[in-house]
């Protein structure tokens, strides 16, 4: 082994290159062995006793961005996920709080119920707010359907009774189209074969089914005709050229009582309202002339109103006769309206361009309620008489005269469209009432109203018809 003492190896010299003595920097290349290359990395301070660090090159300026950048929650903040639920929860709570309560129940019980025509299976549900139309169909019912609107959190409750539909049942046959609503309630005509006066009385209490009564049991042949005054028990009767009066006071034979007035040349006869008066047309042979007559019931006190030159003056020939209902006005029809005065014995012309079928004076005896001959309706005043005709967007026309004075505005008709109306001239408003339609009406279907009892009765080819009075809205 040997023994042979290390030198230490003694510190470099000042004067050293630094080639040899000083490390190279690892990040720099290598120099280039061309003598011209330049070194990249200044020399080292004399005084340096340390490892020299290199430089790094100068960073390059970075371009700021055009935007902010957007802010992004961190993915490990859980406590914002709880407050989205928080806020949905709460959401879905304010909308249930916010729901309509509705409920539906009509009488009878509907068949099907829908929304916004939409079938529902509950009568009792929640909906969001706002508008619909409720459906309720049952059948042998009118159906009803109405729109309606709820707010935020509000509650309705539907609980329509409804309606029937009408039904026509049959009253009694064998009779003429003259039938009258009784003031006692039923109603009165005349057997087919001019018989007997015909009358279907109601029965007592809530029962509307009708008993028939002829009410003269000795047979009076040839009746064409019969009026009757608003509250007495007794009937005008012509029967061809004779006029007389049947006191029917009971429907037994025992009490009544036929007197004949006239038998000579009876026209158009119209007996008063009040039953103490008649007016009518009647020729006198021996005279040659016509002449307006006015006299009581009994036929004992004539009084010849108007004679021969008048009726000639206001070219009327037979003219169709009815009273104002305070028996103080006489209004003949023949295409025009004459008016006459029963108090002043005056005579007023009243015409229109269509012509006139038929004319009645309203209760309060203020206006005359029209027909014209093509079947539009008109009322003109009684004092002024000015015209006023029904408005066009109305679109009535009176079927065969059927015309029903129900009050001093309103009026009910058949149109020639077939349909039952109620019509207010006043304010030009109608409701329309429906008609059994399995009763087929025609041109020759005469038409009668009892308001009291809310029916109305039609006749058809011998057969009269009731049927309750049904409107088609709720």
């Amino acid at each position: 082994m040997d023994n042979t003492p290390i030198k230490p190896i003694p510190p470099a010299s000042p004067s050293s290159s630094p080639a040899q003595n000083s490390p190279s920097p690892v990040s720099s290349p290598a120099a280039p062995e061309s003598s011209s290359a330049k070194p990249s990395v200044a020399p080292p301070s004399p005084s340096s006793t340390q490892a020299t660090t290199p430089t790094p090159p100068p960073a390059t300026p970075a371009t700021p961005p055009a935007t902010k950048p957007r802010f992004r929650v961190p993915a490990n903040f859980p406590w914002l996920k709880i407050a989205g639920g928080v806020v949905l929860v709460t959401l879905a709570l304010l909308a249930w709080i916010s729901l309509a309560n509705v409920s539906i129940n009509s009488e009878p019980r509907a068949d099907e119920i829908l929304i916004n025509d939409k079938s529902v299976k509950k009568t009792s549900f929640v909906r969001m707010p706002g508008s619909f139309t409720v459906t309720i169909k049952k059948e042998g019912y009118l159906t009803y359907k109405k729109p309606f609107h709820l707010g935020f959190n509000g509650k309705l409750t539907i609980n329509p009774t409804l309606k029937p539909l009408p039904v026509a049942e049959p009253v009694f046959e064998g009779v003429t189209e003259n039938i009258t609503i009784g003031a006692n309630g039923g109603i009165k005509s005349i057997s087919t074969d001019g018989q007997y006066l015909i009358w279907a009385r109601p029965k007592s209490g809530n029962d509307k089914s009708l008993d028939r009564v002829n009410m003269n049991l000795v047979p009076l042949p040839g009746i064409s005709e019969v009026q009757y005054p608003d509250t007495q028990n007794f009937a005008l009767i012509v029967r061809g050229k004779e006029v007389g009066v049947l006191d029917f006071s009971t429907p037994d034979a025992s009490s009544q009582d036929y007197a004949v007035f006239s038998s000579e040349h009876i026209g158009p006869i119209a007996l008063s309202p009040s039953g103490k008066e008649v007016f009518y047309w009647q020729y006198i042979p021996e005279l040659d002339k016509n002449f307006l007559v006015r006299n009581n019931p009994a036929g004992t006190k004539p009084d010849r109103y108007f004679d021969q030159a008048l009726i000639d003056q206001l070219d009327i020939k037979e003219p169709e006769i009815s009273w104002s209902p305070d028996s103080t006005n006489v209004l003949m029809v023949d295409r025009h309206i004459v008016l006459l005065g029963m108090v002043e014995r005056a005579a007023k012309i009243i015409s229109y361009e269509e012509g006139i079928s038929k004319a009645f004076v309203t209760p309060n005896n203020n206006n005359i309620v029209a027909i014209a001959t093509g079947g539009d309706l008109l009322t003109i005043g009684l004092t002024n008489g000015e015209e006023k005709p029904t408005p066009q967007n109305t679109k009535l026309n009176v079927l065969n005269n059927n015309l029903f004075i129900k009050d001093n505005e309103t009026v009910m008709i058949l149109d020639k469209d077939k349909q039952l109306i109620e019509y207010n001239f006043a304010q030009n408003n109608k409701i329309v009432y429906l008609i059994d339609e399995k009763l087929s009406l025609d041109e020759n279907v005469t038409m009668a109203v009892d308001i009291t009892a809310e029916q109305v009765y039609f006749w058809k080819e011998g057969q009269v018809y009731r049927q309750p009075l049904v409107s088609d809205q709720y």
